[in-house]
């Protein structure tokens, strides 16, 4: 459907940055981002169709890398083989505490949570509940100090992650994805699909159907080291204002 560039404040249909001046566009973070409206689209086609595409009728555990991940050591053990030994239904590579892009996102997907009667049963991807958390060991009251908290959304990267391609393909979750898409937040707000992914792992999933993908590599502002059983991470351009 049409989509405008939510880079353009005024609904500017560019390509990049550099056509207009900077006073019709959002900040960009890096060189890397700019919301195009054939980006929005990609992000909602990867949020729910792209699951259900005739080629993946025969597919159970997959890994998906975005073209732009590279890979700085060699796989030290199959993730794919890891997912399916695991029974892992939806595995990650990295997370974020989100708080760009994601305006109305947690209103509307825990409305559908609550009218669904679906309860959080895996804290670790609800960043409302790991906000409340930190700030309560902190001593900090987020309604007064860090209001913008409440909106922030636990997003699972897109560039690479995986599991079981059946659990995208249930009712349950493509349910999910048509109320979400009814709310038009990819058009009207910037939305990613990796927020779609964050629900999915703090709503639909137990602990146990849920694992991280070790992998060496790079991707745009990230950077995952795996090295001597150790883990070394990087993320620039994360929301430095909400609460580590």
């Amino acid at each position: 459907r049409d989509m405008p560039s939510y880079s353009c404040t005024e609904g500017v249909k560019c390509t990049s940055g550099e056509e207009l001046g900077a006073l019709v566009h959002r900040g960009v973070m890096n060189e890397t981002q700019f919301w195009s409206s054939t980006y929005l689209r990609i992000s909602r086609y990867t949020a729910g169709p792209l699951f259900l595409h005739p080629a993946l009728d025969q597919c159970g555990p997959f890994l998906k890398l975005d073209t732009d991940f590279f890979l700085t050591r060699p796989l030290q053990q199959d993730p794919l083989d890891d997912i399916k030994r695991e029974g892992t239904r939806l595995a990650y590579w990295q997370l974020q505490l989100q708080g760009q892009r994601q305006v109305g996102y947690t209103q509307v997907s825990l409305g559908y949570l609550q009218r669904r009667g679906f309860r959080i049963r895996n804290p670790f991807f609800h960043a409302r509940g790991r906000f409340l958390e930190q700030a309560e060991t902190l001593g900090v009251d987020l309604e007064d100090e860090v209001p913008e908290a409440f909106d922030a959304a636990m997003l699972i990267y897109g560039c690479a992650f995986g599991g079981d391609i059946k659990f995208f393909r249930e009712p349950l979750y493509q349910d999910f994805f048509r109320y979400m898409d009814l709310a038009k937040g990819f058009e009207q707000a910037g939305w990613s699909n990796q927020f779609f992914l964050g629900t999915a792992a703090a709503a639909f999933l137990e602990p146990s159907q849920t694992r991280r993908i070790y992998l060496s590599g790079r991707h745009q502002e990230s950077d995952i080291l795996i090295e001597n059983g150790s883990i070394t991470e990087r993320l620039t351009g994360s929301y430095k204002r909400l609460l580590r």
